[in-house]
């Protein structure tokens, strides 16, 4: 005779069975963000909250809200902390107002609910596709209604393209008809309250922007002009349109000045349409050739005369960025930066002349302390101390992905053996035995039941007890699986090792073997540097692998 479950058992069941929510909201621009409709990332907490207040063995663990983030990819931060922490066991459920809150990528999205939701044993509450039900397995179930949430989903997706090709139909009639189609103006000009797709000069600061060319002209450098305007407390562009950002300690910088100086529209013309994102699931930039470009030449009031703006263009063209006056290449252009305020090094040459001779001191500086003190502290290195140091990291470098390219062969050879087995593989075999015997249990249990061996009390207990074992032993089948397909992958992706290796000899640093090679060098003060090197996810996930195996032939 079965006894009673205990209360504390009933606690115990309950425990496990709960429902440790995550609370997904999302707004994005294409959902039409405003001032007014932000409100509407509160409504969805509030209907979502709600709605799991009215169902038993749910408990709320956090809310995930990306506002402002498209749908049309998963590249948000708080759907990957998500994410996260449904790994670390800490959610085992996710609740949003609808499926177009977590996304609008047909396919990204379906992988979600049918592949990896799933695989993670994690549930998917949608409210508004289940409102009224109360029932929590029906409440899943509905989603994974593969028809209707396939269904579902393309509408979403079908959403974000109609919307997409609405946005870039009015700009384009904007473009067309010579009106500026982009939100931000170039500094030195302002919206028409009259018309907001014409320019109109900015008083305040247009002077500044005749300045700039005049100075640079009459041959001031562009770090000079820099110099010139933080002496004086002029706002850089990006905090005279908000000043509260004063407080990041924002100057003019030689970027800065550059792209002032390039820029057409200072001579009175509107240049648009130069970028384009890659799709509208895609938002990477791709740049268009000069003939798709929507030029309106003279469409605005000019701030400099095309004269000026000419002659700035030839002196720009005769000293590109990246080479100094000895026409020397800067190998480390983008890669070396300030640790502290992470804006690039400039190379900078003292020259000395003593008992006649000329001597040359070569080195790097801080470009933002370079501007001005006040944006950062001093960090400055010798340009020779800097090649001898990198050099000699290369080459250990190089070194170290070698032993492990070897490490990576002998890997793939015993593997090779048709005798070997990975622990995984051995650990997998157990599992799928024991999974079987389950299931041979079960079908054995039933033939006792028919057979009168057993009651029905006894029976349904069995079989509950063997389904949940069955259910637990398949998802950590389907872990191994992954793991092995992971092990598999580290294995086989070796390209990253082929770069180092064809660099091996190296003797000289050079501008292709710091691009191939290296990230990003910082500088600290006092000339110390760090390097970060490309490949380091790779690196790091094979060093990993291999102390797991090193680890396991230990125990053996």
């Amino acid at each position: 005779m079965a006894g009673r479950k205990s209360k504390y058992s009933k606690e115990n069941e309950n425990q496990k069975n709960l429902l440790k929510v995550a609370v997904y909201v999302r707004l994005s621009v294409e959902d039409g963000v405003n001032d007014d409709e932000s409100s509407s990332i509160t409504n969805q907490k509030k209907l979502v909250t709600e709605y799991l207040k009215g169902l038993n063995n749910v408990e709320i663990y956090d809310y995930y809200v990306d506002d402002g983030y498209t749908g049309t990819n998963f590249k948000r931060p708080e759907f990957n902390r998500m994410i996260g922490d449904i790994k670390d066991k800490k959610v085992n459920a996710v609740a949003v107002k609808d499926l177009s809150r977590l996304g609008r990528n047909h396919i990204q999205l379906g992988n979600y609910l049918e592949n990896i939701f799933p695989l993670l044993n994690v549930k998917v509450i949608s409210v508004n596709e289940n409102q009224g039900k109360t029932n929590i397995l029906e409440i899943c179930e509905s989603v994974n209604n593969s028809f209707y949430t396939n269904i579902k989903n393309l509408l979403n997706e079908e959403y974000s393209r109609d919307i997409s090709q609405k946005v870039k139909s009015v700009i384009k009639t904007k473009r067309e008809k010579g009106k500026c189609s982009y939100g931000l103006c170039a500094y030195g000009y302002l919206k028409d309250p009259n018309d907001i797709g014409h320019l109109i000069v900015d008083k305040k600061v247009s002077d500044i922007v005749k300045r700039i060319f005049n100075l640079y002209i009459s041959g001031t450098s562009l770090n000079g002009i820099a110099t010139i305007l933080n002496k004086e407390n002029i706002l850089a562009p990006t905090v005279y349109r908000n000043p509260k950002l004063a407080i990041k300690k924002i100057g003019w910088e030689l970027p800065t000045i550059k792209l002032i100086l390039r820029n057409e529209v200072y001579c009175g013309d509107l240049i648009q349409g130069k970028f384009k994102k890659a799709s509208y699931k895609d938002k990477s930039i791709i740049r268009l050739p000069k003939e798709q470009w929507h030029i309106k030449e003279n469409s605005h009031e000019a701030i400099i005369t095309r004269d000026v703006f000419n002659k700035a263009q030839e002196i720009l063209d005769k000293n590109p960025c990246g080479v100094n006056k000895q026409k020397r290449i800067n190998i480390y252009m983008k890669v070396l930066k300030c640790y502290d305020c992470k804006k690039a090094m400039r190379k900078k040459t003292l020259i000395n002349i003593h008992n006649g001779k000329e001597y040359q001191y070569i080195y790097f500086r801080c470009s933002s302390y370079t501007v001005s003190k006040k944006f950062c502290s001093r960090h400055q290195i010798n340009v020779k101390t800097l090649d001898k140091v990198v050099l000699e990291s290369v080459k250990f470098q190089i070194s170290l992905v070698l032993e492990v390219g070897k490490a990576i062969k002998e890997i793939k050879k015993a593997r090779l053996n048709s005798t070997f087995v990975s622990s995984v593989q051995k650990q997998m075999e157990e599992l799928i035995k024991k999974r079987d015997k389950a299931e041979f249990l079960k079908k054995k249990i039933y033939e006792d039941f028919k057979l009168n061996n057993i009651n029905l009390e006894v029976y349904k207990n069995m079989k509950e007890e063997y389904e949940k074992e069955i259910i637990e032993l398949n998802e950590k089948i389907d872990a191994l699986k992954l793991q092995n397909e992971e092990e598999i992958k580290i294995l086989n992706n070796t390209d990253w090792i082929k770069v180092f290796e064809e660099n091996r000899n190296i003797e000289e640093l050079d501008r292709s073997v710091i691009e191939t090679l290296i990230k990003t060098i910082y500088v600290y003060k006092r000339g110390k540097i760090s390097i970060v090197f490309k490949y380091e996810d790779e690196y790091n996930k094979v060093i990993n692998y291999i102390k797991e195996r090193s680890n396991e032939d230990d125990k053996k």
